[in-house]
């Protein structure tokens, strides 16, 4: 499923948990990102990690040069964060009010946190609080959204 984002490209689901896991890593875990990195973090070949990796550089969302780490574009930065903030907010919400367990509300979020819009994700954020973090301690990145979707 392929998603229109406003005025820009089209980001896959695929796409989206891989600008996620970039940003974790690379961001607030201070990782350095590689191609082996992902390959191992989402259980697939090389092969399959560059090609998604190249299609998130010709989208202006990633850096990358030859047998180096991958780098986040400013754009993909905040791409990144908005979507991150997005799979928070409905994982809390699945959590503290659906009563899901953090796995299976991790595994839902992640089903729809890119394609969901800015006011719905608001509107949960107000409903469980509009916490400073998630259940696993990470940070919320409120104000990314910017009236569109991610």
């Amino acid at each position: 499923m392929a998603l229109t984002m406003q005025g820009r490209q089209k980001l896959s689901r695929g796409e989206a948990r891989y600008l996620r896991e970039i940003y974790v890593r690379s961001v607030e875990l201070k990782e350095r990102v590689t191609s082996t990195t992902l390959s191992k973090a989402f259980n697939v070949k090389p092969s399959s990690v560059i090609d998604v990796v190249k299609r998130l550089c010709r989208k202006g969302l990633l850096t990358r040069k030859l047998w180096s780490h991958i780098e986040l574009t400013e754009e993909g930065i905040r791409l990144a964060k908005e979507i991150i903030h997005h799979h928070r907010v409905i994982e809390e919400f699945y959590i503290r009010v659906v009563g899901l367990d953090p796995k299976t509300a991790h595994l839902e979020a992640c089903k729809i946190d890119y394609i969901v819009g800015c006011e719905v994700i608001e509107r949960l954020y107000s409903m469980i609080g509009e916490p400073g973090k998630c259940s696993h301690g990470r940070p919320f990145y409120k104000g990314v959204c910017r009236g569109g979707r991610a």
